[in-house]
């Protein structure tokens, strides 16, 4: 097996928990409507994750639980944290190299369970 078959094997899809599709949805959906504030702070990644309008299945993350499945997207290659002027911390997703899918397959992923 050559080195890319090996990079493509190891990127193949792996089962991610409901918080990590929110959290991932939630960086891919402001990437794209809104990237004038785009990397997000954890405490815009909370509000988005519980936001009451267009998300089907209402949640009430905390920082912690954020902070967890943004640890468990980091370690997947799925999401990043980048500097930025300021002091806080913000965070980009990186699910079409980390997840080895296209936008397409980074929207199915992120659905919610049925």
């Amino acid at each position: 097996m050559n080195v890319s078959n090996d990079a493509d094997a190891e990127r193949q899809w792996k089962p991610i928990d409901r918080n990590e599709r929110r959290i991932s949805g939630v960086l891919v959906e402001k990437a794209k409507t809104t990237p004038e504030n785009y990397p997000l702070s954890l405490a815009s990644l909370v509000a988005g994750s519980n936001q009451k309008s267009n998300r089907a299945l209402q949640m009430q993350l905390d920082e912690d639980d954020v902070t967890l499945a943004l640890d468990k997207l980091r370690a997947l290659r799925a999401a990043r944290e980048v500097q930025v002027s300021g002091r806080v911390s913000k965070f980009r997703h990186a699910a079409y190299e980390g997840l080895g899918v296209d936008a397409s397959g980074s929207a199915i992923r992120t659905l919610r369970d049925s």
